[in-house]
């Protein structure tokens, strides 16, 4: 149980880097370097729930753990997919003022 408790943990942290980002008013190049190190501990994450999925004997405890696995996948894909937004409007932005 130890192990899952850390991978949501580490689930945790990166939903609230991403919402962090999301409300705070700092520059866009801080706000993509959180966004990646919240997508990083996403990545850490995900073989720590896997190996414990592994030693579980009881299918629908492990359909339960890949649901919350798929979770945390889908939080590191927010966490690129707001990078990518940001970087996108970043760029709109510079090509806007040069028109």
């Amino acid at each position: 149980m130890g192990t899952a408790l850390l991978a949501m943990c580490f689930c945790a942290v990166s939903l609230l880097l991403a919402l962090f980002v999301s409300l705070s008013p700092i520059s866009e190049k801080a706000k993509i370097r959180m966004l990646y190190a919240g997508a990083v501990v996403s990545f850490i994450a995900v073989p720590l729930m896997d190996r414990y999925i592994a030693g579980l004997n009881s299918y629908p405890e492990e359909m339960r753990y890949r649901g919350v696995l798929v979770f945390i996948n889908t939080i590191c894909c927010f966490c690129f997919i707001m990078v990518f937004m940001i970087k996108y409007q970043a760029v709109k932005k510079k090509a806007d003022t040069l028109e």
